[in-house]
């Protein structure tokens, strides 16, 4: 056997455990990401103005923040405060945690608007062919 094939077998159990462990928390923090990104947006579209402020700083913070820098601070915070979380637990927590904006967005972009007030109709323009693009009630382009 050449060199290559003695390393991979060699290294085979070590690198199937890191993708099975990386497969899990990709899908543990997409999962618990959307449960939570779902909340958010409930948060956001309900009538208290302290739920709309915390699902805005919520979405703000997590979205202007690094990973790394989530990572970090969901890793050693708690440690610091003499608890004792799992990397593993602390990993998917930051994963779900930034992965919640995006699903909210996405909750937004499927859902009817909440209240009656928040639609409003689009602009009609014209394309490159000459046809109109009609979206929304305008009249003036749709013949």
């Amino acid at each position: 056997m050449n060199d290559f094939g003695a390393r991979f077998a060699l290294y085979w159990p070590a690198l199937l455990d890191g993708a099975l462990t990386t497969l899990w928390l990709c899908l543990a923090g997409m999962l618990l990401g959307f449960v939570l990104g779902v909340l958010i947006y409930l948060l956001g579209n309900s009538r208290s103005r302290g739920c709309v402020a915390f699902a805005r700083v919520y979405v703000s913070f997590f979205r202007g923040t690094p990973m790394l820098a989530q990572l970090l601070l969901l890793f050693y915070l708690p440690a610091g405060l003499g608890l004792d979380v799992p990397a593993l637990v602390a990993a998917g927590l930051a994963l779900a945690m930034n992965t919640a904006p995006t699903s909210r967005r996405f909750c937004a972009a499927v859902s009817p608007p909440s209240r009656p007030g928040n639609w409003k109709p689009r602009r009609c323009s014209a394309s490159a062919a000459g046809a109109c693009c009609c979206i929304s009630s305008c009249r003036r382009c749709c013949a």
